[in-house]
């Protein structure tokens, strides 16, 4: 949407890359030519991109050698892979999509959630001044999904949750929250991201 906006706006398509200090530029939509909204683009040339079990994984010449001076255990497979700890997918073109963090995911029934899809879909709200999805714990499903919202004031709180609820319809059933709060505000660090962590352990969510 952001993507169409912008070219409504200006004419021109966001070029979208990804990359990390540990590993400089991995993908890139083309500078020439079709540019895929949402997606990263596909590996450059040299650079190996595989997803493991949600999490992309990268190998190739602008990759590190590791860090220095405490070397983190873990930070590369056995092959030579760097794990980015980013949560991706690679469609059948082979540009990569970028959905969160894999330590972000929630696990439902053995289903990946990523929260930001949550987010994206609920904070289009008429009400919604800011969302937060985590997950929480569950007996049957591991976990599901949770939402804490900071309403705007506009909406009663039951029409509100009534409208969360209908939008939710629009996701698959386990990505769908089966718990709610409403806060006067998300926990956020000194760089203002959100902190999905404490949501599940410092916000009282509705059973």
């Amino acid at each position: 949407e952001l993507s169409d906006a912008v070219f409504t706006a200006t004419g021109q398509r966001i070029l979208e890359r990804y990359g990390m200090t540990e590993t400089v530029m991995i993908c890139s939509n083309p500078y020439s030519g079709e540019r895929r909204a949402g997606t990263v683009g596909t590996p450059l040339r040299g650079t190996e991109v595989r997803i493991v079990d949600g999490e992309v994984q990268v190998r190739g010449p602008g990759v590190f050698a590791g860090y220095w001076p405490r070397p983190e255990p873990g930070a590369f497979t056995d092959d030579g892979f760097f794990r980015t700890g980013d949560a991706g997918a690679l469609d059948a073109a082979g540009s990569l999509k970028i959905v969160g963090r894999k330590k972000d995911l929630v696990i439902v029934g053995g289903v990946n959630v990523s929260p930001a899809e949550v987010e994206a879909v609920l904070g289009r709200v008429p009400g919604v001044a800011e969302i937060g999805v985590c997950g929480l714990p569950d007996l049957d499903l591991n976990e599901v999904v949770a939402a804490a919202v900071v309403p705007d004031g506009s909406v009663e709180p039951a029409a509100l949750r009534k409208l969360l609820e209908e939008s939710a319809a629009a996701l698959s059933g386990l990505k769908r929250p089966r718990r709610y709060a409403f806060v006067s505000a998300l926990p956020r660090n000194a760089l203002g991201k959100l902190q999905r962590g404490r949501l599940a352990s410092e916000v009282t969510f509705d059973v």
